[in-house]
């Protein structure tokens, strides 16, 4: 990814007086993503405090958690403001695939701590199946519930606080890999290749500046005055642009976020608590999670591929765009088809009572395998294909940018809250 002598020539001539790399989203990246390190520190610090005052704990819990929302969506739009600065093929389709790769890691991450933890089968078999699991009796009838005691006086207590080394490897990990992040991003920073193209960049902002100068001294002389009027057409024309591509994002992360993490939390195993294995168990939901986001990483890696070899060029932009949005309206039939899914409250559901619910730990499987698929496709065609809609501007590609961004957190907000009604009608209860 070295940029080649003729081009160091070019764009790297000796200057004392260089400004500072300004094109750099430095402030996006760098802070939060140092405030979302000390978050996951001091989280994973409490995991040795035995104790904590009843009011603190819930608002520092609650504190880290809003923290970490915010600085999620602040490093969202650095990542779209990094990947301006490079080509296409080396932003947009790494961008997309790394946050599918960091789902990936987690998702194992958290599946190996729970796997390492024993707590966690015994309070599964506690809170389900009603009884104790014993690797040599088998199921015994339980005698307490796992997390009170009885004491001499009658009165329950909590038992002996003891260290959940599982939870801490997972927050550990995190913090690591947070703190890998930035020293990547600083390394990345220095490459040649990266000032290679922040020097572009700056000739371009350079170039623009100049242009918008001669544009509006030629406004001025003519008696136009309309520097709003202006900024509001250009929105409604970006818009009008990048529309298809910009609801199939949102229509595809509303079905998502509606279903993960409320609904898909709840899928259950057909055996459960009637087989000795953990992955018919406690295990049962975090194979799903490396499930959903295995298929959502292929998904993305096929559809960049697919893009770039098919789409990119010689192709029809409108025709593509308006099947992406009807590709993401397709998504919408996989909220009554989850309905039909085995999970922890059907057994005395409204549908599993009129026989509804398919018995079938393949049929849940392969339909989240589908859904995940579908979604990394979706969300890969449509941001690389929205740009390529629009002329390479700076101040277009800013508008554009904070559309999208404003899309995605909207479908996120939209998702969540729908999520509640979702649940309750999937899992609704009749009176017997």
């Amino acid at each position: 990814f070295s940029p080649s002598p003729q081009q160091q020539q070019q764009h790297f001539r000796p200057n004392k007086h260089r400004k500072k790399q300004s094109v750099l989203p430095d402030f996006f990246l760098l802070p939060p993503l140092i405030v979302s390190t000390i978050t996951f520190l001091l989280t994973t610090l409490f995991i040795f405090i035995p104790s904590t005052i009843n009011v603190f704990f819930p608002i520092l819990t609650y504190t880290m958690i809003a923290l970490n929302g915010i600085t999620c969506s602040i490093v969202g739009v650095g990542n779209v403001a990094l990947s301006r600065i490079y080509p296409s093929n080396m932003s947009i389709a790494p961008l997309m695939n790394g946050l599918a790769i960091g789902g990936l890691l987690i998702a194992i991450l958290n599946f190996a701590t729970s796997a390492g933890s024993k707590m966690e089968e015994t309070h599964f078999w506690n809170l389900y199946c009603g009884a104790e699991h014993d690797d040599t009796d088998g199921f015994t009838e339980r005698r307490e519930d796992a997390t009170m005691a009885v004491t001499s006086t009658g009165t329950k207590s909590c038992d002996t606080y003891t260290i959940n080394w599982g939870a801490f490897a997972y927050f550990i990990s995190s913090f690591v890999i947070l703190g890998v992040t930035i020293l990547c991003y600083w390394v990345l920073r220095k490459l040649p290749i990266t000032a290679y193209y922040v020097k572009l960049a700056q000739e371009d902002c350079q170039n623009e500046r100049n242009n918008d100068s001669t544009t509006t001294s030629t406004t001025t002389t003519n008696g136009n005055n309309g520097d709003t009027d202006n900024t509001a057409v250009n929105i409604s024309t970006i818009w009008n642009t990048i529309k298809y591509p910009t609801l199939a994002i949102f229509f595809s992360l509303l079905v998502i976020l509606t279903l993960f993490p409320a609904w898909t939390l709840k899928l259950a195993s057909n055996s459960k608590c009637t087989s000795r294995n953990r992955i018919h168990n406690d295990l049962f939901i975090p194979m799903t999670i490396i499930i959903f986001n295995v298929f959502d990483l292929l998904g993305r890696i096929v559809a960049g591929y697919f893009y770039s070899t098919f789409l990119e060029d010689g192709c029809n932009v409108n025709v593509v765009s308006k099947r992406l949005f009807y590709g993401s309206l397709v998504m919408f039939l996989f909220l009554p088809l989850f309905m039909l899914c085995h999970t922890s409250s059907s057994s005395s559901s409204f549908l599993q009572q009129h026989h509804f619910i398919i018995q079938s730990d393949i049929y849940t499987l392969a339909l989240l395998s589908i859904m995940a698929f579908a979604n990394g496709a979706l969300l890969t065609l449509s941001f690389s294909h929205g740009p390529r809609l629009l002329p390479p501007q700076k101040h277009v590609q800013e508008l554009a940018s904070m559309i999208m961004n404003f899309v995605v957190a909207f479908a996120a907000l939209l998702g969540s809250l729908c999520s509640f009604p979702y649940v309750w009608i999937a899992a609704f209860k009749t009176s017997v």
